[in-house]
């Protein structure tokens, strides 16, 4: 099955952890630096797009979101606003494997991957480091298994 894009804009939400904006060329012409790779990337805001990019409330809501994302506040839909040439990241990128809820059903994290949590629960965090980190199998099924084992037991539920 393909991978169909809700336009909800998760995978973005703390993309400006890795994006960094290493210069500004032009109103609409920057060069970004992913910051675990050093990758430079050359992006220029898509011209039917300008307008949205120019409206900064986004950063306001989502101060971890990369910095070209922007929710269309009429739609509610999230928005890549350098779509047409963003970094290589962006095209490897899909959204999460695993949705990980608490005991009442409240989305506690994300695991996108390859093996990445990105959730603002500092239990699920604490746990995550302590649990799943320390797991060193190189076969993504089984850590994928003894990932969702840990959770499980530890009270949380985890969904594909």
């Amino acid at each position: 099955m393909g991978f169909s894009c809700l336009m909800c804009g998760e995978c973005c939400h703390h993309m400006g952890i890795v994006h960094e904006i290493k210069e500004q060329k032009s109103p609409y012409e920057f060069i970004v630096r992913n910051r675990y790779t050093g990758e430079l990337s050359e992006v220029r805001v898509d011209d039917d797009k300008r307008d949205l990019f120019c409206d900064n409330r986004t950063a306001r809501i989502l101060p971890e979101a990369c910095p070209f994302f922007r929710l269309d506040i009429t739609s509610g839909a999230g928005c890549c606003t350098v779509h047409l040439t963003w970094p290589a990241i962006c095209h490897d990128f899909g959204c999460w494997k695993f949705l990980i809820t608490d005991r009442v059903g409240t989305v506690s994290g994300r695991v996108f991957p390859p093996r990445m949590l990105i959730s603002d629960d500092p239990g699920l965090k604490s746990f995550w480091e302590m649990h799943i980190t320390p797991i060193r199998d190189n076969d993504n099924r089984i850590w994928d298994s003894k990932m969702i084992t840990a959770l499980t037991g530890a009270g949380y539920r985890v969904m594909q």
